[in-house]
């Protein structure tokens, strides 16, 4: 094994590059990214020059997938999260309640109270320049404010 390592083919680096892609592809978490594009790099390297110089061909490596897990991994989140999509509030906890209708399950007091949304029971808050609100009054979700739900009254501007 030791003998393959030091004396590895160009092959052998798009082999580790195909394995750390199929790995990245099974996790999603761009960590495995950078070091599968370095080992390719250092394949492509390897097939016109370092052919036997397994010392150069790890550093190049190491260094490869450091550089670019430095300096690339900031510009991949970036493009993940302004990637286009139909449901853009999927995993964002805010948006994906913002606009929703429930009912009040208890009663406000102080612009205190809790809310059902769907099958769940959540705290509520009423917005600014609303009173009380009784129990079982239909309320819309205008914002959230960590996990307490920002409500109007429905049928009030």
């Amino acid at each position: 094994m030791i003998e393959f390592l030091t004396d590895m083919p160009f092959w052998a680096w798009f082999l580790i590059a195909g394995g750390l892609l199929v790995l990245e592809l099974l996790t999603g978490t761009t960590f495995l990214l950078w070091p599968a594009i370095a080992a390719a790099i250092v394949g492509l390297i390897t097939t016109v020059q370092l052919d036997g110089q397994w010392v150069t061909q790890w550093l190049l490596f190491a260094g490869l997938t450091v550089g670019l897990g430095v300096f690339g991994r900031p510009y991949a989140e970036r493009w993940i999260r302004n990637m286009p999509t139909d449901k853009p509030g999927l995993n964002d906890f805010s948006s994906s309640r913002v606009g929703r209708r429930g009912v009040s399950a208890t009663a406000f007091v102080g612009g205190q109270g809790r809310i059902s949304l769907g099958d769940t029971e959540w705290s509520a808050r009423l917005e600014t320049g609303h009173g009380e609100l009784a129990v079982g009054q239909s309320v819309e979700v205008t914002a959230t404010d960590g996990t307490v739900m920002i409500v109007r009254p429905l049928g009030q501007a």
